[in-house]
């Protein structure tokens, strides 16, 4: 991760969550791709600043459209849960 993406999630969460590199690079293990390809950093930001609670929320999020939505959402409600 980028140290201006860490210092943002530090400053904006008190401490960074787990929806950062950890989802993205597990997701981009599972589909043998790029972590950038899974999750864009601003799409991260917006998820660790958000903390969607609800399919409908993270789906609301810049940077994940249905496809997204429907191969990750559930991994990132869970993810947040944790």
């Amino acid at each position: 991760m980028k140290r201006s993406t860490e210092r943002f999630l530090t400053t904006h969460t008190g401490s960074l969550p787990r929806p950062d590199d950890l989802i993205r690079t597990m997701f981009a293990k599972q589909e043998g791709v790029p972590a950038y390809v899974v999750f864009h950093d601003a799409t991260l930001r917006q998820i660790a600043v958000e903390r969607p609670a609800t399919l409908a929320a993270v789906g609301s999020i810049s940077g994940i459209g249905e496809n997204k939505l429907r191969k990750y959402g559930q991994q990132v409600l869970d993810a947040l849960a944790e």
